[in-house]
C-alpha cells in the first residue's frame, strides 16, 4: 500500500513466449494499468520507466527518459507479440540502470519485476556469467548453474531501489526445477539478494489475480 507521494517506478515485464498463453500477457497489461489508475487516484507524483525482456533485455525508449502515466499506459496497451525465453540478469541489469539515470532525489526508487517464468537464459563476456556482458546463452527450456548464477549476479547490482516487487504469473510452487528449488523459490532468491531496498516481496499470482495483487501492491 502506497505510503509515498512522489515515485519514480520501473516496471519490468517479461515478453518470452510463454506470456502469450492463458491470456498471461493481456492480464498483467490490465493489473499494470490498474496500478497507475491508483497512483493516480492517490494523487502519487509518478513517472515511469519500462523494461521489457526475454532472451535480452531494453529499456523502452531510453531517450525520452521518465514518462507520465498516459504514455506509459500507452506504452503497456502496445506490448504484443511474446517471444523467446528468459533473462534475468539481463532485465535487472537494464533495471539498474533505468532505475538510476535521472531519478528525482525526493521520490522513492521502485522496481516492478513481472515474469511467467523461471530464468533460463545468462549474459555472458568472454565465457564468463558477468553483468557487462552482451553475449546472450541459455537453453531456453530449463535453469542451467550459469542463468541461476546470472539471476543472482543481476539482481546483486540493481542497488538503485527503495522498494523491489518480484511478481510471479502462475510460477510453479511444488516441482523442484533447479537444486530442490522451485520456480517460486528461484524467484525468491533473486528477490533477496537484491541489496539497499528497504521493502522487498515477491508473490506468485494467477493471471486472473493479477489486478488484485496489484492493487495491493499500489
Amino acid at each position: 500500500t502506497t505510503t509515498y507521494a512522489k515515485a519514480d517506478l520501473v516496471f519490468v515485464v517479461d515478453m518470452s513466449g510463454s506470456m502469450q498463453s492463458n491470456n498471461k500477457l493481456t492480464n498483467a497489461k490490465k493489473a499494470i494499468n490498474t496500478m497507475l489508475d491508483i497512483l493516480k487516484e492517490k494523487k502519487v507524483d509518478a513517472k515511469y520507466k519500462m523494461v521489457t525482456f526475454s532472451s535480452s533485455a531494453s529499456i523502452k525508449n531510453e531517450k525520452s527518459g521518465w514518462v507520465d502515466s498516459s504514455t506509459f499506459s500507452s506504452w503497456v496497451e502496445a506490448l504484443n507479440s511474446p517471444q523467446g525465453g528468459t533473462n534475468y540478469q539481463a532485465a535487472l541489469v537494464k533495471a539498474q540502470k533505468a532505475i538510476s539515470a535521472n531519478i528525482r532525489s525526493d521520490a522513492e526508487q521502485i522496481v516492478l519485476f513481472v515474469t511467467d517464468g523461471e530464468p533460463t537464459y545468462h549474459n555472458e563476456k568472454n565465457g564468463i556469467v558477468s553483468n557487462e556482458g552482451t553475449s546472450t546463452q541459455g537453453g531456453g527450456n530449463w535453469t542451467k548453474d550459469t542463468d541461476y548464477k546470472g539471476a543472482l549476479m543481476g539482481a546483486r547490482a540493481l542497488t538503485g531501489s527503495d522498494m523491489f516487487y518480484s511478481v510471479g504469473i502462475g510460477l510453479n510452487e511444488v516441482e523442484k526445477i533447479y537444486n530442490g528449488k522451485t520456480a517460486l523459490n528461484i524467484l525468491e532468491d533473486v528477490t533477496n539478494a537484491v541489496p539497499n531496498a528497504q521493502i522487498k516481496g515477491a508473490y506468485n499470482s494467477q493471471s486472473t489475480k493479477l489486478e488484485e495483487l496489484f492493487s495491493t501492491l499500489a
